[in-house]
């Protein structure tokens, strides 16, 4: 084995990923472990907790492989083009998708006196590259097209172009990321990250705080008649 000690004292190396493994005590049943993740800040400190997910279990995984084989390549598709994708940017890594509306389990700091649960969400349009993360809502139940509108996210932390205020909690996204575990790593991220604050303005057409008190816990839908449209056109981040 080779020493690389000295490499950690000149920073080469920075911790990024921690995992905590906890078991039921005096079980040796190997399905009794649960693994937490936590997401390791710019100060070294533990911070996101969220338990690990399969796509971070498939990246460890691939990371621990010792063979030869040929690595997946960056935002390859492991299969057919997902229908939920809408542009690839290879180029500059960059990649548009939409989620359907449904049931989201959502997490919200104390503050701001909203209990966290899940709720029913709009249609989200993301677009998403190594280190930024946009999130718009769509009305259309349909696969959006080059004529959809969009809308302001429902949501906190987000700027009224759509852009995510992510804090120190970036998620590292790996080299050899294939488009399917780059996706849900950032809709993993987005949405297991706990809303704090808003971004100047209200981005409803009605409060916010109230509106999502109502919808935690119910199968309430989404009032879509509260969203704002947004600025932003989707042929715009298409860049046409």
């Amino acid at each position: 084995m080779r020493n690389i000690t000295h490499l950690f004292s000149q920073n080469t190396y920075v911790p990024v990923k921690a995992l905590v493994f906890f078991k039921k005590q005096d079980s040796y049943r190997t399905d009794s472990v649960y693994v937490e993740s936590y997401d390791i800040s710019d100060k070294g400190q533990p911070i996101n907790a969220h338990p690990l997910t399969e796509v971070e279990g498939r990246a460890l995984a691939r990371k621990l492989v010792t063979t030869k084989e040929k690595r997946q390549v960056y935002l390859e598709s492991s299969g057919l083009l997902p229908e939920s994708v809408l542009s690839i940017r290879y180029s500059a890594g960059q990649v548009i998708w939409y989620l359907p509306a449904g049931e989201q389990e959502l997490f919200f700091q104390t503050d701001l006196g909203i209990p966290s649960g899940k709720a029913n969400t709009p249609a989200l349009l993301f677009r998403a590259s190594r280190n930024l993360l946009e999130v718009f809502a769509l009305k259309d139940k349909k696969r959006p097209t080059l004529k959809s509108k969009l809308y302001n996210a429902p949501f906190f932390n987000i700027s009224a172009q759509g852009l995510v205020c992510m804090g120190t909690a970036v998620p590292r996204i790996p080299a050899d990321c294939s488009l399917e575990d780059f996706i849900q790593l950032w809709q993993s991220h987005f949405f297991n990250s706990y809303f704090s604050h808003l971004n100047n303005t209200n981005p409803l057409s009605i409060p916010i705080v109230p509106l999502w008190n109502e919808l935690i816990s119910t199968d309430k839908p989404f009032p879509l008649n509260a969203l704002v449209a947004s600025s932003v056109k989707l042929s715009s981040l298409l860049d046409i």
